[in-house]
């Protein structure tokens, strides 16, 4: 889950005084986005006890794929609600990494309904 920083580099009238700019490229996290950080912290944080009875949440990509991510390297289960018309390619990255996924209607109020 480390990422490196990579040095901007601008012209020199950009009028940035002789200052550095770094960037996270969080791109490069290992589902390529940056939700992974506060997943993997979140599970990370809960006790063993809590974590043994596994871990949910609703999302249509992104998110669900940290916390599928998070949850297999935190020895956790995880179920993702997703909506029926996410993107195959976001239902079987989640799934691929070990989480059950439970599809419903396309809004956020099934997702968050079913979650519960």
């Amino acid at each position: 889950m480390r990422t490196g920083l990579i040095q901007a580099t601008f012209r020199e009238d950009a009028g940035l005084d002789g200052r550095k700019l770094y960037l996270k490229p969080e791109n490069l996290q290992p589902i390529g986005a940056f939700k992974l950080r506060g997943a993997y912290n979140k599970i990370a944080s809960l006790s063993a006890e809590e974590r043994s009875r596994g871990v949910i949440t609703y999302s249509s990509g992104n998110h669900g794929q940290g916390v599928a991510y998070a949850a297999r390297a935190l020895g956790a289960k995880a179920v993702i609600v997703m909506p029926n018309n996410a993107p195959a390619i976001k239902r079987e990255a989640a799934a691929s990494m070990g989480a059950e996924i439970v599809l419903v209607g396309p809004s956020s109020l099934e997702r968050q309904t079913r979650s519960e």
